[in-house]
């Protein structure tokens, strides 16, 4: 096997060169007729770069950490699968290693103590800012995904605009003549929940503005027999869930004898493929989410500066013509 020695020989230049040649950081620092000299005797050769020797030259170990709600040891919903999809399948693409963790452990902490890891992506734990600062304090470039939280010099986050979409959807049952809505949200508990918490009084004054009614109600254990209590006292015309329990809604409408859609307007995320007829068409574009989490840590390491992306809510029924199935690549 060609050693580096041998690639700087043939090509007449040091091992310096030719391993600067190969390195993403330093290679912009060779003149490109040198780099294409290099290359084209490095093929001839069948030299490949040591993996323990690009640990050492670039100082990296080549391992990402991805750390997960700790509820995902047990069950995953479908837009932390499409996160796990985005970047797993992106990884699959590089050179680096990724380690999986459920919460931020003292197990992860343990490792990173360790240096074992160039970076961490962490796919929203909760509303509540303290496992992710503790994190951030590790001074390692981070991506926090599927929540907010404040960038700085080594940290990137990225999630959809789900305040944006119950502001946008108020407004549009307001203009489908809807009077009396109801906003059922999942809570503060979690961070999308936390997202529309945080709008509500603004939806709220511009609803009434025209002379209308919003009601915020937080998803309790049962949400069919929630919705049943509240459609006693109330008529709805329009309903906004932020939550994927939209089937049990709709059996709450039909024990009132409402025909949804047509007596009362709905909106939320879509489960099952019966609902979306119903306006249960929203979805959060997790997998493209999960590429750009991976695509903006890459940027980070190389250097590049901290981003702020928020990804639109889009219409289920559009993405699933375009995006690929989750069994792609994978056995679920």
């Amino acid at each position: 096997m060609a050693k580096i020695q041998d690639v700087a020989a043939a090509a007449g230049v040091s091992k310096t060169t030719v391993s600067y040649v190969f390195s993403p950081q330093k290679s912009m620092l060779i003149s490109p007729e040198t780099r294409e000299k290099v290359l084209a005797e490095a093929m001839k050769l069948g030299y490949r770069p040591s993996f323990f020797g690009k640990v050492l030259s670039q100082k990296r170990s080549f391992n990402i950490a991805l750390i997960l709600p700790a509820r995902s040891a047990r069950s995953m919903s479908r837009t932390l699968l499409w996160l796990f999809h985005g970047i797993v399948r992106k990884a699959e693409g590089s050179e680096y290693n990724v380690s999986v963790f459920f919460g931020a452990s003292k197990r992860f902490f343990n490792r990173t103590s360790d240096g074992r890891f160039d970076g961490v992506i962490v796919l929203g734990i909760g509303s509540d800012t303290t496992a992710l600062d503790k994190i951030a304090a590790l001074d390692l470039p981070m991506v926090v995904a599927n929540r907010h939280y404040p960038v700085g010099e080594k940290c990137s986050c990225i999630h959809s605009d789900i305040g944006g979409w119950v502001i946008r959807e108020a407004e549009r049952m307001l203009q489908m003549n809807c009077r009396n809505i109801l906003l059922l949200n999942k809570g503060g508990y979690s961070a999308a929940g936390k997202a529309v918490k945080d709008v509500f009084e603004r939806v709220e004054q511009s609803v009434v503005k025209k002379s209308c009614k919003i009601d915020y109600v937080e998803i309790g254990n049962n949400l069919s027999s929630q919705v049943y209590e509240l459609f006693h006292n109330n008529r709805y015309d329009g309903i906004i869930i932020n939550s994927n329990q939209g089937s049990e809604v709709v059996n709450a409408l039909h024990m009132h004898r409402l025909v949804p859609a047509r007596d009362v307007l709905l909106s939320g995320f879509a489960r099952e493929q019966s609902m979306l007829m119903l306006g249960l068409d929203w979805y959060s574009d997790a997998l493209t989410m999960g590429e750009k989490s991976w695509d903006m840590l890459m940027n980070l390491l190389n250097g590049g500066k901290s981003e702020y992306t928020i990804l639109p809510i889009v219409h289920e029924i559009f993405a699933n013509n375009e995006r690929p199935s989750p069994s792609d690549g994978f056995d679920i």
